[in-house]
C-alpha cells in the first residue's frame, strides 16, 4: 500500500477564497447558499456560487483581461496557487508535475460560444469553445505555475478527484 502526502492546500468556494476563510466560513456554520447571480438562468434554485466574476478572478491572479480563461480554469488556478504556495513547491524540477481532475471543463466557454453563434447568425468565437476540454484548464494551470514535468487530466464526473489521487 502506498502513502498519499498532502503537502499543500488550495480552495476557493462559495463560502470562502483560500484554506482560512473556507475553514473560518465552515466553523461559524456559513453555508454560502443563494441565488445564481453571475450567470443568466430562469431557474430559481439556491446554489453555493463563487461570487467574484471572471474578471475579477483574472485581477486576482494577474492574468490578462482580454484573454479567454473557462472560470474552470480560474477557480483552479486560484486554488493550484494557493496549495503550490502553502507546499512551497518549485516546480521547474522535472519530477514534479500535475495531475488535475474535472469534470465539466470550461462548460461556460461553451454557452458563451453558443449564445454568440445563435446571435452571430453561426458565427462564434472559436477560442471560446476551445478552452471547454477538460484538459484546457489542466494545461493553462501548468503553465501559470510553471510546471515541467508530467500534466495530466482525469475526468470522471464525480470521482475525478479520488482517482487522481489513486
Amino acid at each position: 500500500m502506498r502513502k498519499i502526502y498532502v503537502t499543500g492546500l488550495g480552495v476557493i468556494s462559495g463560502i470562502g477564497k483560500g484554506v482560512e476563510e473556507n475553514l473560518d466560513s465552515l466553523k461559524a456554520g456559513k453555508h454560502g447558499m443563494g441565488k445564481i447571480t453571475l450567470f443568466p438562468t430562469s431557474l430559481d434554485v439556491p446554489v453555493s456560487e463563487v461570487k467574484q466574476s471572471n474578471e475579477e478572478l483574472k485581477k486576482l491572479l494577474s492574468l490578462p483581461s482580454g484573454k479567454t480563461y473557462s472560470r474552470t480554469a480560474l477557480l483552479g488556478l486560484l486554488a493550484a496557487q494557493e496549495a503550490a504556495r502553502d507546499a512551497e513547491l518549485d516546480f521547474t524540477s522535472p519530477r514534479i508535475g500535475l495531475i488535475s481532475s474535472t469534470s465539466i471543463g470550461g462548460m461556460d466557454a461553451s454557452e458563451r460560444f453558443y449564445a454568440s453563434f445563435r446571435e452571430d447568425n453561426r458565427k462564434g468565437r472559436l477560442r471560446d469553445i476551445i478552452s471547454h476540454d477538460c484538459g484546457a484548464s489542466t494545461e493553462m494551470i501548468a503553465a501559470y505555475l510553471g510546471v515541467k514535468g508530467t500534466v495530466t487530466t482525469l475526468s470522471t464526473a464525480c470521482s475525478s478527484a479520488a482517482n487522481a489521487i489513486m
